[in-house]
């Protein structure tokens, strides 16, 4: 229950590992005039804690992620990080002015942070969790992927959706 064993008692972990072929994948992307990431970035890295790392790998080039699009003019949109919304709001600001049909989401939750530059408490916002779904018929596709209207906020990643197909099947 807590993780932590009585004195004299035999204290034992457990380990997942990924199966041979299967990698998680994240990008960094640091931006323009920045060092070669191979120079910065440790080959190994802690990940998992118990002093348990792993390998990173440099591609040759970037993932070509696909793009899913659909004929019946619909789509959905699932949260990959969560996106902030205005109050009283159930769903991110940039779908306001789209035909929203419906949403698959948890109540928005509390968020703040600490302002390094004003040495302060950021204000709490409300944001929808990543996982929130959200189903547009139209024309409707996002800026840079993010559910947020806020540039700041796009590039801080929050917001980022995934492009998905809706059929009525």
């Amino acid at each position: 229950e807590t993780l932590t064993s009585v004195d004299g008692g035999i204290y034992g972990i457990q380990f997942l590992s990924l199966k041979k072929g299967v990698s998680i994948y994240a990008e960094i992307c640091p931006g323009e005039g920045a060092p070669e990431k191979s120079k910065w970035l440790p080959e190994l890295l802690p990940f998992g804690g118990e002093g348990r790392y792993g390998k990173t790998d440099f591609p040759k080039s970037e993932i070509d992620w696909p793009n899913s699009s659909s004929t019946n003019g619909k789509s959905l949109w699932l949260l990959a990080t969560p996106a902030f919304v205005a109050d009283g709001e159930s769903w991110p600001e940039s779908l306001t002015n789209a035909n929203l049909q419906c949403a698959a989401s948890e109540h928005p939750i509390a968020v703040s942070g600490w302002d390094v530059a004003k040495n302060g408490p950021l204000a709490t916002r409300f944001a929808v969790p990543a996982g929130s779904t959200y189903f547009v018929e139209g024309d409707y596709t996002p800026t840079d992927n993010s559910l947020c209207t806020d540039g700041e906020q796009i590039a801080q990643g929050w917001g980022f959706a995934l492009r998905g197909i809706w059929n009525d099947e």
